[in-house]
């Protein structure tokens, strides 16, 4: 606010949020048998379908930051059960810290570091071949304001460390995009 003196670094510290969700990651296209193999091959964000309705939990703090934010961020998959062919995703934890920094009147500069831990796939109660393993990755991005209550989120998540269970396809990058609606 005007003729508040600056906080630590010189800068003007806001009120903290802490937001929690839950939801449900649902099936995407038709899972396939798993074929065993000892070649690379794609992990299962690669491939088809997993044919499991796997729970999701999720936790964010932000604290804005004169007219940017700063944020850390965990998220959880618990696998929720096996597929028709007794295939059963592996537990999946994400924890992430970034900023949003204002760059224009109705867009955001975001830049975050994002280390996603996976529990190795089952099939049959045996781990599957090419699942599970750590990743730290970069992600920048940009948010642009649509309308009022209306933000579109775009990042490209560049992976700079692996720690794979096993041989895996690992794309260079990802694009993800997100769209927020507020009320």
């Amino acid at each position: 606010m005007d003729g508040e003196p600056p906080g630590p670094l010189g800068l003007h510290f806001g009120r903290g949020v802490l937001s929690l969700g839950a939801g449900i990651s649902l099936p995407t296209g038709e899972p396939e048998e798993f074929a065993p193999s000892t070649d690379p091959i794609p992990n299962s964000s690669l491939q088809t379908g997993t044919g499991t309705y796997d729970p999701l939990v999720t936790a964010v703090y932000s604290q804005s930051i004169d007219a940017g934010s700063a944020f850390a961020s965990f998220a959880a998959r618990i696998p929720g059960g096996e597929n028709r062919f007794d295939y059963l995703t592996g537990l999946g934890l994400q924890a992430s810290l970034g900023a949003v920094i204002p760059a224009g009147e109705s867009w955001d500069v975001l830049a975050k570091v994002t280390y996603v831990h996976t529990e190795p796939d089952e099939l049959d109660g045996r781990d599957a071949f090419a699942t599970g393993g750590d990743v730290v990755a970069l992600a920048p991005g940009v948010r642009v304001g649509l309308a009022e209550n209306v933000d579109l989120e775009v990042t490209i998540d560049v992976p700079v460390f692996y720690d794979l269970e096993t041989q895996a396809l690992v794309p260079w990058a990802r694009l993800a995009a997100g769209l927020t609606v507020t009320f």
